[in-house]
């Protein structure tokens, strides 16, 4: 997600606060996550940078980010002492002007109902989410005054320009023939973006097509499309 800095420094031994400042002190001796790079992950990122011509960012895994009392903070261990309501954690964060994103690894699937349950993601899911950050990173380089005229957070986020260029260029890396990876390898967010995308007036879709075309990506998006209906259904009548 895109937020403005105005978190201070706030950390004990599971949380940290969300801002340039705690990033700064808390900095990992490596640059990408050891988790990314044991799932075999990092070609894919470094290749991803070079497409975008953005610097390789700081990348690091976290059990959770979360939204709480209007501030952000990553979980360094999974504690559910530490979380009101699962529906405000998200999958990652980025800090663009210090190069700094962090990558959970613990979201809820809110197609599980009554209530939504927590799910570890997936390697292919871990790396939609590094896509879409690095994306982010793009637009802070090359397009800030076009796509951070807003934070959009929640709902917000379904017709936000930002978030659907995110969307658009991990849809279209992901699946492109540069991975391994189908729909079938992201269980927890696959529904989660179809439905965005079906209700976004095909916006991701139609983004994720161009931004192929534009990086010389083969990715089948018109295929991926006509997946999306049925992937929602299954996750509305088929989660428990």
């Amino acid at each position: 997600m895109l937020k403005k800095l105005k978190a201070q420094l706030k950390k004990n031994n599971v949380t940290t606060s969300l801002s340039a400042k705690a990033a700064i002190v808390n900095r990992p001796q490596n640059r990408i996550a050891s988790l990314l790079i044991e799932k075999g992950l990092l070609p894919y990122i470094e290749e991803a940078c070079s497409l975008l011509d953005i610097d390789c960012q700081i990348i690091e895994c976290v059990a959770a980010l979360v939204r709480q009392d209007g501030k952000d903070f990553c979980l360094h261990e999974l504690d559910m002492r530490q979380i009101k309501d699962i529906n405000y954690l998200f999958g990652g964060y980025i800090l663009p002007d210090i190069d700094s994103i962090y990558i959970a690894q613990y979201v809820p699937d809110r197609f599980i109902k009554p209530r939504p349950k927590i799910m570890q993601l997936t390697s292919g899911e871990l790396l939609f989410n590094v896509l879409h950050e690095l994306r982010h990173a793009w637009q802070f380089k090359y397009h800030h005054e076009q796509f951070y005229t807003k934070n959009a957070i929640g709902n917000e986020c379904i017709n936000d320009p930002a978030e659907i260029d995110a969307d658009a260029f991990a849809i279209a890396y992901l699946f492109s023939e540069k991975t391994p990876f189908n729909l079938n390898d992201v269980p927890v967010i696959a529904p989660d973006i179809c439905y965005q995308s079906s209700l976004d007036g095909n916006k991701r879709w139609d983004g994720a097509e161009k931004l192929a075309h534009e990086y010389e990506l083969f990715t089948d998006v018109k295929s991926l499309k006509l997946k999306a209906p049925m992937i929602i259904k299954s996750a509305i009548y088929g989660r428990k």
